[in-house]
């Protein structure tokens, strides 16, 4: 519990006060060292307003450890004055102030700034979404390693091609955007996907080469069976980067929500990425 906060739930009001139960609080001055002390496990959990806690967990990266439960009690916010020294006269200014805020831009900038960890957290962090980020990598690294096949590349132009599309486009989006650390590079497993799918997409290839085509000594690939492998591997192709763009405009649209990008930038770069693709 938070020193001097107010709950507004009687049981829990009434759980805190109770003298039976203070070996089982531990207290802290903020939700951010509440958070910390539940991810070290000194404690079982915290309550704390919803944006507040919200906000914390996602600036932290850890919606994944943490579950959150919404509380059924909900109380509106008031601001107190002292009749000593505020007069009604500037209560009133005060309520007027609010009802032009609520009707002017600059409210709902404060909503959408605020609003956007609660909706983030639970997209970010979750598991669905990385499996999105992960889908679109290998699906990329698939179309450059076919595109590299198509040439007859080396390995390591084999990597190139799979790696430029995969994450080349978003280390340019975070570095246009000033955002650090880099996405891309932040986390090994990205660069792991791309790698294990390049070495067993490649000694797939090799093996389909060597079996199909050296073990019976063909010398000449008829032109009939280059035609329907140039066609596999054209649908292969538009297949991957297909689900690759899908999967990456997702995640590309959510970070383009947490930089706070204004929404015409965010259509211009939408519309760039299609054009371009």
């Amino acid at each position: 519990m938070t020193p001097g906060a107010y709950y507004p739930d009687k049981k829990v009001g009434d759980w805190i006060k109770d003298p039976d139960n203070q070996d089982q609080i531990v207290q802290a001055r903020d939700d951010l060292i509440h958070l910390k002390n539940l991810l070290a496990g000194k404690i079982d959990g915290f309550i704390a307003d919803r944006l507040s806690g919200a906000t914390n967990v996602w600036r932290t990266r850890n919606g994944n450890k943490v579950t959150e439960r919404a509380a059924e009690e909900k109380i509106p916010v008031y601001f107190i004055f002292s009749k000593k020294t505020v007069s009604l006269e500037t209560v009133e200014k005060f309520n007027k102030a609010i009802t032009e805020l609520q009707k002017s831009s600059d409210y709902k900038e404060i909503v959408r700034h605020y609003f956007h960890p609660v909706i983030l957290l639970q997209t970010i962090d979750s598991n669905w979404f990385r499996l999105v980020e992960y889908l679109g990598i290998f699906a990329f690294s698939i179309s450059g390693l076919v595109i590299a096949y198509r040439n007859s590349s080396t390995l390591f132009g084999a990597f190139l091609f799979a790696l430029l599309p995969s994450i080349g486009g978003s280390i340019i989006r975070d570095v246009v955007f000033q955002r650090k650390p880099v996405g891309a590079l932040k986390s090994p497993v990205y660069l792991g996907i791309i790698i294990a799918t390049v070495l067993v997409g490649h000694l797939i290839l090799w093996l389909y080469d060597f079996y199909k085509y050296r073990s019976r000594k063909e010398q000449v690939v008829s032109e009939e069976t280059a035609i329907k492998r140039q066609r596999i591997f054209t649908n292969i192709l538009m297949l991957c980067d297909g689900l690759g763009l899908a999967a990456l405009t997702v995640s590309g649209v959510v970070v383009c929500v947490v930089v706070k990008i204004e929404p015409l930038w965010l259509w211009g770069g939408v519309f760039c990425l299609f054009k371009w693709g």
